[in-house]
């Protein structure tokens, strides 16, 4: 019987004797309770240029075309065998199996020819997906600008949470408290120097909806939600600054050494044609006019930096200031419902003045919206054409933003002329059959981060001097889900998508994203480290775990490289197969440093195999004689995965207590949205046991001897000059390892 899969045990045991041994196929005994025989294997792909031959005991290939080092893709059939006796195929089930493997050697001999076999690629999802660090290989983050932990520490700030000053804005977990409890090292991130507050994770922050222009839904029931912009018309027409909303929104970060980004956004009520619903009603996300008078509002503008530099120096803004014209005005109506004349017009209003008066700082038009399948029309209408007028008016531009978001809300489309049942859609419960159509293997599908970074790319290839310009995205993660219902998947899944859509975005030359947040706040104290009087500690969702694994494994001034992927591409996540992608890297002394992820749109994939290639260091010791697993290294690992998520491990309870808000939504949520009143007072009542599981997971295991457990689910094989690490991995998954000499 033909199977595209192969069961997790048997995988688990094919992968190890493969890549351990270095034996590519040989006969199996009693895995998951049954006798399997590999046999018949054939060669369907060398990525080499180097010819040896192999055989098992079970057969025998010879000197067809085949890999000494390098990749090799083949297709073995599986024989379970069940009764006493293995060599008697009684009960049997017949697996044709497809994977792609490293090959580090191969024994030679003799024996009757089988021929390559072609006839187009093999069947997703393949149980083997294969890497290689490479010398030559990209940089992570791309341009090396920065370490890679900080590749997600930007992070955005709202107003509309503190639309007319009530309280302080900015960070405001005490940095001694997030030190002494522990967090600062769990996450491998310290505050800047001299804080006093700080917000986890965040080096930069962008200051969104600046301005003010907010909607009514943002202030209390009754109040004009002009009241919280930082400027008005007084009663002659006059404009008239509101200073102490300005430093209400600005002093905590610039007191605690955090680099803003100034949004520039919404205009002011003051400066926009007025809606006769817009103060009862507003907009989804408040004023989304541009200004009636450019000139007048670029004075505004001007005045605004002039009061900012007089307040904290010039010195202070021009080094840790910028300044970006607006959001996402490709999002209509909702950010921007005004002229793409009127946004060029503008954007060439405000660089003009930040030109002039801190010409140290840096500006930059709108983060454009890019992501999903849908963005293609208003990209080419409207950003675009953006681009072209800003670059023609030549006006400043110092870096390139845009949005991206891991969503499954956008992967809809019309239904196709003639579609029937055979196509890999399912028609939407919430709209007609007849017009639309859902694809589900479209959903948080890594490889349209990839198609965020091109889009992006096409606007900085608009003037050949922006050839060089930070490309950045400035909101990330993940979205709506199927449901509607915003979810930032704060476990095992988010996780293995953090990594698998930053690797695509750095391949595309993106340096860096901006999260937004990090789970729940002030969740809970404990009876140690984080006991009262110290400020409650958080949960920390799946995003924060990839970027506290980065701090781990390279510190503050490693490098990393992308790894490179030589089978499924991320494309194939499209479709649902797993994707493995990664970062890796060497420590001076030669200790080799990786992060890992197993990734599928499906949310529950079965089990992979991942392998690893890379050049044997020098200062590695040789393997023993006729052995190909080195001796005298040793490793450690620090794994996420569903087994020892806090919020999966909390999903998971909530669901067998009854205590979800939702008993049929399968989607894993921070605290409020996930469960109910009992559910929520039930996690608070064991907080300290929740925040020693989230410590632990977020915890390097001790340094273990490497090859030394028969069974164990990562080993190395290397000959000399290459080496190979496999392993294998329940979907989805993030790892984070170290191999070093003991």
């Amino acid at each position: 019987m033909y199977r595209e899969g192969i069961a997790p045990g048997i995988l688990g045991a094919l992968f190890r004797l493969v890549l351990r041994g270095l034996v590519l196929c040989q006969s199996l005994s009693k895995v998951a309770g049954r006798s399997v025989v590999v046999t018949d294997c054939r060669l369907v792909g060398c990525h080499s240029t180097k010819n040896s031959s192999c055989h098992t005991d079970r057969f025998r290939l010879a000197p067809s075309p085949w890999c000494t080092t390098g990749l090799v893709s083949i297709q073995c059939t599986v024989l379970l065998l069940s009764g006493p006796d293995a060599n008697v195929p009684r009960d049997r089930d017949v697996m044709s199996v497809w994977w792609t493997m490293a090959v580090v050697s191969a024994a030679r001999s003799s024996g009757p020819e089988i021929e390559s076999q072609g006839g187009g690629n093999p069947p997703d999802p393949r149980p083997m997906l294969v890497l290689s660090l490479e010398g030559d290989g990209l940089p992570f983050p791309a341009g090396r600008r920065f370490a890679p932990q900080q590749f997600w520490t930007g992070s955005p700030s709202l107003q509309d949470g503190n639309p007319l000053g009530a309280r302080a804005s900015g960070p405001s977990r005490p940095a001694h408290d997030f030190i002494e409890s522990g967090e600062a090292a769990m996450l491998a991130w310290m505050p800047p120097v001299g804080a006093l507050k700080v917000q986890p994770l965040a080096d930069v922050q962008t200051l969104v909806r600046f301005l003010g222009g907010l909607s009514a839904n943002d202030l209390p029931a009754g109040v004009d939600p002009s009241k919280g912009d930082v400027v008005y018309r007084g009663t002659t027409g006059e404009l008239v600054m509101r200073w102490e909303l300005v430093w209400n929104r600005l002093d905590s970060f610039v007191n605690n050494s955090i680099p803003i980004i100034i949004v520039l956004d919404n205009v002011p009520y003051a400066f926009a044609p007025r809606p006769a619903d817009a103060v009862e009603k507003g907009t989804a996300y408040g004023q989304n006019m541009g200004p009636t008078n450019v000139t007048e509002y670029g004075e505004f503008i001007r005045t605004l930096v002039r009061g900012i530099v007089a307040r904290y120096g010039i010195a202070t803004v021009e080094s840790t200031f910028a300044f970006r014209v607006g959001t996402e005005p490709n999002t209509q109506p909702g950010h921007w419902n005004d002229t793409t004349a009127k946004y060029i017009d503008m954007y060439i209003a405000v660089a003009a003045v930040i030109v002039a008066e801190v010409p140290g700082s840096r500006v930059g038009p709108a983060n454009f919206a890019a992501d999903g399948p849908t963005r293609q029309p208003d990209w080419d209408n409207v950003i675009m054409p953006i681009a072209r007028g800003i670059a023609g008016a030549n006006a400043r531009v110092d870096f390139l933003a845009m949005s991206c978001y891991g969503r499954a809300s956008m992967c809809r489309k019309p239904k196709p002329p003639g579609a029937d049942s055979e196509m890999a859609r399912t028609v939407s419960a919430e709209t007609p059959a007849p017009t639309r159509w859902v694809d589900h293997t479209c959903e948080y599908a890594p490889a349209f981060a990839s198609e965020c970074a091109m889009r992006l790319r096409s606007v900085q290839a608009v003037d050949a001097g922006w050839g060089k310009l930070p490309l950045r995205t400035m909101e990330y993660g993940d979205q709506q889900n199927s449901l509607g219902i915003v979810d930032s998947e704060p476990g095992a899944f988010g996780a293995a998508w953090t990594l698998s859509s930053s690797v695509a975005l750095t391949a595309g030359g993106v340096e860096r994203a901006y999260h937004w947040g990090y789970g729940d706040r002030n969740f809970a104290n404990d009876n140690g480290a984080c006991a009262a009087p110290l400020t409650p500690c958080g949960l920390y969702g799946g995003n924060i775990w990839i970027a506290a694994a980065a701090g781990h494994l390279f510190g503050g001034n490693g490098t990393a490289t992308v790894l490179a992927n030589h089978s499924n591409p991320l494309a194939a996540s499209s479709q649902g197969s797993p994707t493995a992608s990664g970062i890796g890297g060497w420590s001076p002394e030669g200790e080799l440093r990786l992060l890992v992820s197993a990734f599928s749109t499906q949310d529950d994939h079965p089990p992979v195999g991942v392998s690893l290639q890379f050049d044997r260091p020098t200062a590695w010791p040789p393997n023993p004689s006729g052995s190909t697993s080195p001796r005298g290294l040793q490793y450690r690992s620090m794994r996420l995965t569903k087994a020892n998520s806090v919020y999966d491990r909390i999903f998971a309870e909530a669901k067998a207590n009854g205590t979800l808000q939702n008993g049929t939504d399968p989607n894993v949520y921070t605290l409020k949205t996930m469960l109910s009143v009992e559910g929520r007072a039930n996690v608070k009542a064991n907080g300290a046991a929740w925040l020693d599981l989230q410590r632990e997971s977020y915890t390097p295991s001790p340094w273990s001897p490497l090859n030394t457990a028969p069974e164990s689910d990562l080993s190395l094989s290397c000959t000399q000059d290459k080496c190979v690490v496999a392993l294998t991995s329940v979907v989805p998954a993030a790892l984070a390892i170290w191999i070093a000499v003991a």
